[in-house]
């Protein structure tokens, strides 16, 4: 037999076992003997003892290493000059469950707040930010949930620091999937994923839009900009038509993205069924427009020219206006509709931007380019206005003007914004249609220095822009531009003037 210290411990670990044991066993033998009273002999006493109160040995604690042990088994146990005795007589023995109970419920409690502290220790360690209550308390586990999504959330923009994007996508998915009622993880997960996944892309914009109703119009906004960067118009005349319908705030825009959209397309049906089913739900001076659109689409643009020259009132709204210009322009009269334009402006019946974006192209319908050069070279320019000029050049390519619009801009001061971002986007791209390389170049520089830790890549833009063999198409050009203006984009596409791809993907409409 072991001596000394391991004997200690060896009897220590056994009296251990023992007495878990012995709770459970030693309280039923002498339940029944309750039960059974008189018919069976006591379980526990020493039958060769009297039976009587400390007279009475204990069979039961004979085997422990230290039977005094027993006595957190069975409290009748006391201790006597003749040694351990039992302290009731024979019919009085008796089980005592609420002490085993009390045991058992304080080692399970234990052992759960043991494990509690372990799992919190463990993963705080790793990175997840809940609290140990969280983890002790069954009606707040669905924080962990919450605190895993967290951590997945912290972990994929860590992931996109370094530049590991796929990396970043699957962390965001595991974040977005813990908690879907996460609407900015959404949409930073759809956004990545439509670099190269659009079927998943797609279905997790339709999550957004099912899931988070009020913040249905910017997600729509997002959708669209990404579909059209992908060149798939079908997909975009179905959202646009839904909502036009469904945003009454943003109709204009989305009336423009559809007579964009399906101008590409070569289908005018999304605006024929817009007509026909859903006039009920839009203003008449929006059921008009897509009826006139309709009508010069099918060559009778001429029947229109009165209505057109007339002056709307304000209750029209600001797109009216923008239309009638535009389309006069379209269908070859340019200096009424520069009249048009400036009673409108005059009025203040038109939007700013709007105004100028048109005075741009109608000037240069008269031949007038003249004019822009003296205006950029007798003052200083905005990066808004900037843009603007880029994204006419775009679709009127002019050198000269090109020119003085880079020394304008060299003069003016722009701050290191997101909007100075843009705008120098805008013009990388106005000098490589007009196929400046030496301007690229600069503009290039320009944009790397303002990007700061943001990775640009802009060599498949200069070669799409100098049609090099094997260049890519405007769909696979564009994510590589991702601060382009919408604008801008649809000036790219009228320029290009092929298909769109055939993509055709099945998603769910949203509610």
């Amino acid at each position: 037999m072991p001596s000394g210290y391991p004997a200690r411990v060896i009897g220590w670990l056994g009296d251990f076992f023992r007495f878990w044991w012995g709770l459970p066993y030693w309280n039923l033998r002498k339940g029944y003997f309750q039960l059974r009273r008189g018919r069976v002999p006591c379980p526990c006493q020493n039958p060769s003892d009297s039976g009587r109160a400390g007279e009475t040995g204990c069979d039961a604690a004979h085997y422990w290493h230290r039977p005094a042990r027993f006595r957190r088994v069975c409290p009748l146990l006391i201790g006597t000059p003749d040694g351990l005795h039992c302290s009731a007589d024979t019919k009085d023995v008796r089980p005592f469950w609420r002490r085993a109970a009390a045991y058992y419920f304080g080692a399970a409690a234990g052992i759960y707040l043991a494990g509690v502290l372990g799992a919190f220790v463990f993963l705080r360690l790793i990175g997840y930010p809940l609290s140990p209550l969280t983890l002790a308390w069954p009606p707040r586990w669905h924080e962990l949930r919450l605190a895993r999504s967290e951590y997945f959330v912290a972990k994929a923009q860590r992931a996109l620091n370094a530049n590991h994007v796929n990396e970043a996508i699957l962390s965001l998915d595991i974040a977005f999937r813990n908690n879907p009622r996460n609407y900015d993880v959404g949409l930073q997960l759809a956004q990545l994923l439509s670099l190269g996944q659009p079927e998943l892309a797609d279905q997790i914009f339709a999550i957004l839009m099912r899931d988070h109703p009020a913040r249905r119009a910017v997600t729509a906004e997002v959708w669209h900009r990404f579909l059209l960067v992908h060149g798939r118009f079908a997909r975009i005349s179905e959202l646009a038509a839904a909502r036009l319908v469904e945003d009454p705030a943003s109709r204009p825009a989305w009336l423009h993205a559809l007579f964009f959209t399906t101008r590409q397309t070569g289908s005018d049906q999304p605006l024929r069924d817009l007509a026909a089913n859903q006039a009920a739900r839009l203003e008449p001076i929006y059921v008009a427009l897509i009826n006139s659109e309709l009508l010069i689409r099918q060559g009778h643009g001429l029947q229109l020219l009165q209505g057109l020259m007339s002056e709307l009132p304000e209750s029209a709204g600001t797109y009216a206006p923008y239309f009638q210009v535009s389309r006069l322009n379209t269908l070859g009269h340019p200096a009424e509709a520069m009249a048009l334009l400036d009673r409108y402006a005059a009025a203040g019946h038109i939007l700013e931007v709007d105004a100028l974006r048109l005075r741009l192209d109608l000037l240069a319908a008269l031949g007038r380019q003249d004019l822009l050069r003296t205006r950029l070279e007798q003052g200083g320019i905005t990066p808004r206005e900037l843009e603007l000029f880029c994204v006419h050049l775009v679709r009127h390519p002019d050198a000269a003007v090109l020119t003085a619009l880079t020394r304008c801009m060299e003069r003016s001061k722009f701050p290191r914004d997101n909007q100075t971002f843009a705008a120098c986007t805008a013009y990388f791209v106005a000098c490589g249609v007009a196929g400046d390389w030496d301007k690229l170049h600069a503009a290039a520089a320009r944009l790397k220095e303002l990007s700061g830790s943001r990775l640009i890549q802009l060599g498949s833009v200069e070669a799409y822009f100098k049609h090099e063999t094997g260049s890519p198409q405007i769909e696979n050009v564009l994510p590589s531009l991702p601060a382009l203006s919408l604008e801008m984009i649809y000036a790219l596409y009228d320029r290009d003037g092929r298909p769109p791809p055939a993509v055709s993907i099945k998603i769910a409409p949203s509610p």
